[in-house]
């Protein structure tokens, strides 16, 4: 008798979903709507550049390219200025992302592991630096690249965009150190090893997934900077994708839409794609640094 009360009592799965889309159902309708206006634009884009020049601008618009064509993308390719731009920003993302990545780390690893005085107010400072924009500095920044004779070279872009990268990812190497046990570090000195050994041997294979975070957001940032390029890069064989977006196919008199739509999926692809590759390690390390034990 109590099975049978058990049984019938215990709703099914089915009923259970069913009573849970009933009580949410305008929650889900909601994230419906967000996700067409966020997916809508990056559609619009693609088709756009898939189909021929005439049949962009054409009204009623179409939501599907008939007929498919290519021939954006291989103008594209053909032309030896978007090959450069695209190895600009190649070049201008891994230095920042290996500089950023260096720096954080071994920064992270000293505020997070070795006691010294002052290393909570350093910390607050560098933190601090994240709430300055880079509009507010743009004209000493350029006076200070120009004293150094570097405008219009990449090391300026890779200098300045570690400059606003590395708050970032010092806090995020600094909660992935600190949620690390204090007996490996205290281990490591009783064995002998000085502060570099115990840093290299022991605690930097620990925060791997936090290093992997650093070099996504410093990656998917730096790809799509506009700002910085635009100003420090004078010539045209120094711009990046960013900066090629709004000049380089624009003539004064007409727009041509292909080119432009199609050197906006050039992007904005590779940001996309590292993230679909990359998520797991971005939550885990986002998440190892929210549980931070300091």
């Amino acid at each position: 008798m109590t099975s049978q009360a058990v049984y019938q009592t215990t709703p099914r799965p089915t009923t259970q979903w069913l009573q849970t889309f009933r009580r949410r159902w305008h929650i889900y309708a909601l994230n419906l709507v967000l996700l067409f206006i966020l997916i809508l634009p990056f559609y619009w884009t693609i088709i756009s550049s898939l189909k021929p020049e005439q049949d962009i601008v054409t009204y009623p618009p179409g939501f599907t390219p008939n007929p498919w064509t290519l021939e954006h993308y291989a103008k594209l390719l053909a032309n030896p200025d978007t090959r450069i731009m695209i190895w600009n920003s190649l070049l201008v993302a891994f230095g920042t992302v290996c500089l950023v990545s260096f720096c954080a780390t071994t920064a992270g690893f000293a505020v997070a592991k070795i006691e010294f005085s002052g290393r909570k107010l350093l910390f607050a400072l560098i933190i601090m630096a994240m709430l300055l924009p880079f509009q507010s500095i743009v004209v000493p920044l350029f006076l200070e690249m120009k004293f150094f004779r570097l405008l219009n070279t990449r090391l300026a872009l890779v200098l300045i965009s570690s400059t606003f990268q590395l708050p970032l990812g010092l806090l995020i190497m600094k909660n992935s150190f600190a949620a690390l046990p204090r007996e490996l570090m205290e281990s490591a000195q009783i064995d002998g090893c000085s502060y570099v050994q115990a840093f290299w041997r022991i605690m930097l294979p620990n925060v791997k997934i936090g290093i992997a975070t650093v070099a996504i957001f410093t990656s998917a940032t730096v790809w799509n900077d506009f700002l910085p390029a635009l100003v420090f890069m004078t010539t045209k064989n120094k711009y990046t994708l960013p900066v090629g977006l709004s000049m380089s196919y624009q003539p004064p008199f007409q727009v041509y839409w292909g080119p432009v739509m199609a050197l906006s999926v050039i992007t904005f692809v590779p940001t996309l794609i590292l993230f679909l590759f990359t998520q797991r390690y971005f939550i885990a390390g986002v998440s190892a640094g929210a549980l931070s034990a300091e």
